[in-house]
């Protein structure tokens, strides 16, 4: 249950490890400042770290499939046209997070390294946009990942289905 919770974003959980982050500095300054009157948050901070650590995933980890052999005459793509750095518009990235310049992602090797690039996304979102609705999307995606089309059909509704084909 709380895996569907946390997938649909009705669980919160980078604010559960915000508030008892928050718990923790507040325990510190408490002891230093007012020594021995000092408040015991001992168990706010345990009840804070229990949800997090129960919902570690809402995806298993999928073992990663064999490496393909490369093709000695290379393999060409009808209708590809290769990214440049210069064309995807600038990110301001949160403090803790370095981008090193001229960085470019190499090609996504299989399902776990796409898996995890999806993660990365939506920590991003979560971290820079909180408020953002593609982040229960992220979640859902992550999900989804590995499900057969019969399994990921039926966890659509069926007006949304038809709203999505209306747009088309």
């Amino acid at each position: 249950q709380l895996a569907d919770l946390e997938a649909r974003g009705a669980l919160p959980l980078a604010a559960f490890r915000e508030a008892q982050e928050s718990a923790e500095r507040l325990q510190v300054w408490a002891r230093e400042t007012l020594g021995d009157l000092a408040p015991d948050f001992s168990r706010l901070r345990q009840l804070l770290a229990l949800l997090p650590d129960v919902v570690q995933t809402t995806t298993p980890e999928i073992p990663p499939s064999p490496a393909p052999v490369p093709d000695p005459a290379g393999t060409v793509m009808d209708n590809a046209v290769p990214a440049r750095a210069e064309d995807v518009p600038p990110v301001n990235a949160p403090p803790g997070i370095s981008l090193p310049h001229n960085a470019e992602p190499g090609p996504i090797r299989d399902r776990n390294d796409a898996l995890e690039r999806l993660r990365c996304i939506r920590r991003w979102f979560e971290s820079s946009e909180p408020s953002s609705p593609t982040i229960p999307l992220l979640r859902q995606a992550e999900r989804l990942v590995g499900k057969r089309f019969s399994e990921v059909i039926n966890e659509i509704p069926v007006e949304l289905l038809e709203k999505w084909d209306a747009l088309e």
